[in-house]
C-alpha cells in the first residue's frame, strides 16, 4: 500500500494549469515556427514536432513535478523508493512486469481492432508509432527510442500514479482513484484502437506502484514496455520476416 503523500487541490489545479498551457504553446510553437523559419517545414518538420510536443509536454510535466515536489518538501527519493528503498526489489518488480504485460497487451489491441471492424469504426495507429515507423534515419531513431523508454514514462507515472492517484485515493476511495487515473491516462493518448489496452496497463501500473510504494517501480515497468514495443516497430521486418505470427 502506498504511504499518504500531502498533495492539496490547489497545487494540483495550479500543476495542470501550467502544464496545460505549456502544452498548448507547444501546438502554437509546432505551428507557427515553421511559417517563421522555413526550413522547419521540411524533412525534417517531423522531428521538429516530436522535439517540440515532448518540451512543452513531458519535459515541462517532469520540471513542474520536481517544484510541485519541493512545494511538500518532499524528496525524490522518498517518492522513487517509498519507505522500503530496496532498489533491487523495486528494479526487479519494475522490469519483470513489463516484459510480462507486453504480450497480453498486443492481445488487447488485437482484440480490439477486431472489435472496432465489427463495429464499423477505423482503427488507426497512434502518431508515435506511426513516427517511429517512418523513421528511417538512426539518429532519429535513437531520439525517439531515447523519448519513449525515459522521458514519457517518467513524466506520465509522476502525474497519474504519483501524484493524481494519491490524492483522489485519499479524497475518495481507492476504487475511483484506479478508475479515474487509468481513464485518464488512457484518453490523454487520444486513440480509440490503444485505449483500453491502456486502461489495463494503467490498471498494472497502479497495482506495482500499490505493491511496492515506489513509483521508480511503474516507471520501470512502462518503460520496459515502451523499450520492447519500441523495438518491435524498428525492427518489426526482420520479427515478421522469422515469425510470422506478428504479421
Amino acid at each position: 500500500m502506498i504511504s499518504p503523500k500531502p498533495w492539496d487541490l490547489d497545487s494540483i489545479l495550479f500543476f495542470g494549469a501550467l502544464l496545460m498551457a505549456s502544452i498548448l504553446c507547444g501546438v502554437g510553437a509546432a505551428q507557427l515556427l515553421p511559417k517563421i523559419w522555413p526550413t522547419l517545414a521540411g524533412r525534417d518538420a517531423q522531428v521538429f514536432r516530436f522535439v517540440i510536443s515532448t518540451i512543452f509536454a513531458h519535459g515541462v510535466a517532469l520540471v513542474l513535478g520536481h517544484f510541485f515536489l519541493r512545494a511538500h518538501d518532499v524528496k525524490w527519493r522518498n517518492v522513487l523508493l517509498g519507505e522500503r528503498k530496496r532498489l533491487s526489489h523495486v528494479v526487479a518488480i519494475g522490469i519483470g512486469a513489463g516484459v510480462l504485460v507486453v504480450p497480453i497487451a498486443r492481445l488487447l489491441i488485437w482484440a480490439s481492432y477486431e472489435l472496432m471492424i465489427v463495429l464499423r469504426l477505423t482503427p488507426e495507429k497512434q502518431t508515435a508509432v506511426l513516427i517511429i515507423e517512418k523513421a528511417v534515419d538512426p539518429g532519429q531513431q535513437v531520439l525517439y527510442g531515447l523519448v519513449a523508454i525515459s522521458i514519457v514514462p517518467c513524466a506520465e507515472e509522476l502525474l497519474f500514479r504519483g501524484i493524481l492517484y494519491p490524492f483522489l485515493k485519499q479524497q475518495t476511495f481507492r476504487g475511483i482513484a484506479v478508475v479515474v487515473t487509468s481513464l485518464m491516462f488512457a484518453a490523454i493518448h487520444l486513440n480509440l484502437l490503444i485505449f483500453f489496452p491502456l486502461v489495463f496497463l494503467a490498471l498494472v501500473f497502479t497495482a506495482i506502484y500499490e505493491k511496492t510504494d515506489a513509483l521508480l517501480a511503474p516507471m520501470l515497468t512502462h518503460a520496459s514496455f515502451n523499450a520492447i514495443n519500441f523495438l518491435m516497430l524498428v525492427y518489426q521486418q526482420d520479427i515478421v520476416r522469422y515469425f510470422p505470427i506478428f504479421r
